[in-house]
């Protein structure tokens, strides 16, 4: 199945954009068209039209940022920009709209020009439509750094005021962040400790004893400074980073001689030093990227399991495959737990935590199917990619009635609907339906069809797949000749397709290109992971050509 596309590169007149700027559609009653309209009135005015685009204006709608970038004045890109969030000011629908595609199209604009649209937005009087701008603008940033320079202490008191719950879990994390940033925790000690044991003994228990000191000192003064900042302690952020320091002080306090106190616990060289090494690099890897590595709450079928230094690491690893800026912003990936059960390689709750398991451990087919990578980095990435397209919403299914196409779970900055519409995922409306034969077919108001397996319904080729979420139960379609990445999972759920789309993007993009080149272009566009002149995307964009020719445009 191929998706829907359209040419304007016959457009090339100076004069169609003004006629397209003068007569585009009502920002009320079409918000999305508004945009789009105003989109390709700029690449039309500014002949910089590109020849393959989806239908849906949303993807549309992302590819201005690339063409905005090329424009030579920092004015005129500005004005660009200001043309399409004004309206927002006045017209909820719009700013609902255009306020997920904000982060998207200033992508290519530098660090000053955000920050000057920052600024014209935080004079505005209109407090609703301020908050959601800002909130976008913001979340812009690519990393810490631009974090620390957009959300300067002067701004944080401006940002602070708006009532506006992602945003001030944002200005949390970027306050706390910058203060931590000042402070050092001591390195790890296993390899200094292993050469010394033999030699010195003596000398490798007395450095372990005061790295064991020095850690715990540093890990309190950390817990200090956000318990210094009171404004802040209601935020989650400022709740977890604390209960994961305080979690540290009380495995390391038996361990530690305090105020001429001898420690209650003595460690052997070799138990010392692999504390010092696995509390360190647990804080570390916490306060560096925002995500809390907890220890799951034990059940009699999912007993608790502490984290391990190589588990951390590839959690770390999984991490930096997205922009900073990107997995420091997204609502509900704030928390990985580490649980030892045998169902399932790893699972993430609509809280937003995310569960690692031992199962990944005895599957050698499941690291095979990514190159022999590590089963947690894969894992922990795949949640990731649920946590990025879930966002702050609830994970249950939202459909529309009429139509059945997916509407949410998806964080507003993703189009998880056009994303459901390239392998043709929906809902089935009709009613009454059940499974029958085993979970083999489905019995839709009298008549009967397969379930996994291509079919007709209503005229049209289809698969049936029946999906079980929280107890509720729904009776989902695909078009058969859809293209999914590599492994099956993806087949019989619209969120697995999501989660091993954005998996194989990250990690195998050759192989998905090939695969679901539609797919490939949809992740690109919205992460940008690939520069534009990189082999991967000029090899993508010929695939696409090839079979714009055998697609009659309209």
């Amino acid at each position: 199945m191929h998706t829907q596309i359209f040419n304007i590169s016959s457009l090339r007149s100076n004069e169609l954009g003004d006629i397209a700027l003068k007569g585009r559609r009502d920002v009320t009653v079409d918000p999305a068209g508004y945009a789009l309209q105003t989109t390709e009135a700029f690449l039309l005015k500014h002949d910089r039209g590109k020849r393959v685009y989806f239908s849906a204006p949303e993807l549309a709608l992302l590819e201005l940022s690339p063409q905005i970038a090329k424009l030579p004045r920092e004015r005129e890109r500005r004005q660009v920009m200001l043309e399409l969030i004004t309206p927002a000011r006045a017209n909820d629908t719009y700013r609902a709209y255009i306020a997920t595609k904000v982060p998207y199209l200033v992508h290519f604009l530098s660090l000053r020009e955000r920050m000057r649209l920052l600024a014209h937005v935080l004079t505005w009087t209109e407090r609703r439509a301020k908050a959601a701008m800002a909130f976008s603008l913001v979340r812009s940033a690519k990393d810490k750094n631009e974090m620390f320079s957009m959300v300067t202490e002067k701004r944080a008191k401006q940002l602070l005021k708006l009532k506006h719950k992602e945003l001030r879990e944002i200005v949390a994390k970027v306050i706390l962040m910058r203060h931590l940033k000042q402070l050092s925790l001591p390195q790890g000690l296993s390899r200094k400790v292993s050469a010394r044991v033999i030699q010195e003994p003596k000398k490798a228990r007395q450095l372990v004893r005061e790295r064991l000191k020095g850690l715990y000192d540093s890990v309190k003064e950390h817990l200090s400074v956000i318990e210094s900042h009171p404004r802040l302690a209601r935020t989650r952020s400022a709740k977890e980073l604390s209960r994961s320091l305080k979690e540290a002080l009380t495995i390391l306090s038996p361990h530690v001689a305090r105020n001429g106190t001898p420690a209650r616990h003595q460690l052997s060289r070799y138990e010392g030093a692999q504390l010092v090494a696995l509390i360190a690099c647990k804080v570390r890897a916490e306060l560096d990227y925002g995500v809390w590595f907890a220890t799951g709450r034990a059940t009699p079928k999912s007993p608790s399991w502490r984290w391990t230094i190589p588990e951390i690491k590839q959690g770390v690893k999984a991490l930096k495959e997205i922009g900073e800026g990107l997995r420091l912003m997204t609502p509900k990936l704030h928390r990985f737990e580490r649980l030892s059960r045998r169902d399932g390689f790893g699972f993430r709750a609509p809280s937003g935590i995310i569960q690692l398991t031992d199962e990944g451990r005895r599957s050698r087919s499941f690291s095979k199917a990514f190159g022999g990578k590590n089963y947690a980095h894969i894992t922990l990435l795949h949640e990731i990619g649920h946590a990025i397209q879930i966002g702050a919403s609830q994970e249950f299914v939202s459909y529309s009635r009429e139509t059945g196409r997916i509407t949410a779970p998806a964080d507003p900055m993703f189009d998880f609907p056009a994303f459901c519409d390239l392998s043709g995922w929906r809902c089935v409306t009709e009613q009454p339906w059940k499974c029958i034969f085993a979970g083999e077919a489905v019995d839709i108001n009298g008549a009967m069809y397969p379930l996994y397996r291509s079919t007709n319904y209503q005229g049209e080729p289809a698969v049936f797949v029946d999906m079980d979420e929280e107890g509720r139960k729904h009776l989902l379609i695909r078009h058969p000749n859809a293209e999914f990445p590599v492994r099956s999972a993806a087949r019989f759920d619209p969120w697995e397709d999501w989660a091993e789309s954005f998996t194989e993007y990250m990690l195998e993009p050759d192989r998905f290109m090939v695969f679901a080149p539609e797919k490939f272009l949809f992740f690109h566009v919205h992460f940008r992971r690939y520069s534009e002149n990189s082999d991967i995307i000029v090899r993508l964009h010929e695939i696409l050509e090839d079979r714009v020719d055998g697609v009659s445009l309209p």
